[in-house]
């Protein structure tokens, strides 16, 4: 659901990103300005989930560009907090595995979307991707996980117990090659992880390569 475009006041704003009615101790400015991972689903520092507006990469992405000052109440017209449906809002991902189909190469694999210091995760995928197989894409996220603005990506690989250290990952996000055969060079058992503070991030769009609200994710593994 979105808030309504008119008239529109404050337990409208905290029912969008909270699904119940405002209680009675809630300041604006907390609401409004901080970080997600302030609430629930990160430090807990506050009981409720807050919009992060001007927070950037740690916002949800309809409000995280707002000027800091002042808290207006018609900034948040007509604004969606959480992902409805993949009719709108999506954020797909695929893992492919174009290695042999030898049980060097079958890959477990865990993804995640955190926030920018790498300790809350609001958005995981994790499985085993055989050699020559691919997952297809895969919707990432529900009706209750926040479209926070930044892609702050974590990828951790653990390698078969036969695997020889010869295999690379390419990561494409939106369109923009992050990794480009990175070699996973460990040999197995091993633990592979990867991020963005390494190889860099992207943001959710407008108009990601679906067409729609969010982001399109690639894990490819290859020879």
């Amino acid at each position: 659901m979105a808030t309504p475009s008119s008239p529109i006041g404050f337990n409208d704003i905290y029912l969008e990103a909270n699904g119940v009615n405002t209680p009675s101790a809630t300041g604006v400015n907390r609401l409004f300005g901080n970080s997600y991972f302030d609430g629930p689903n990160g430090s807990a520092a506050i009981s409720f989930n807050t919009w992060g507006k001007n927070k950037g990469n740690n916002g949800i992405f309809s409000v995280a560009n707002l000027a800091s000052t002042p808290d207006k109440f018609d900034s948040f017209r007509n604004v969606s907090y959480f992902y409805g449906n993949n009719s709108q809002y999506s954020s797909l991902w695929t893992f492919d595995n174009q290695c042999p189909a030898q049980p060097d190469y079958d890959f477990i694999y865990l993804f995640e979307f955190r926030d920018t210091t790498l300790t809350y995760s609001y958005c995981s995928n994790g499985g085993v991707v055989f050699g020559n197989q691919s997952t297809g894409q895969l919707q990432a996220t529900n009706p209750t996980t926040p479209l926070i603005y930044g892609l702050n990506w974590y990828l951790q690989v653990d390698t078969n117990p036969m695997y020889t250290g010869d295999a690379f990952v390419d990561l494409t996000i939106n369109g923009n090659l992050l990794m480009s055969a990175v070699h996973m060079a460990n040999f197995g058992p091993s633990q592979e992880i990867f991020d963005y503070t390494t190889y860099g991030n992207e943001a959710m769009r407008a108009n990601s390569p679906t067409g729609l609200t969010g982001s399109v994710v690639d894990v490819v593994f290859h020879l």
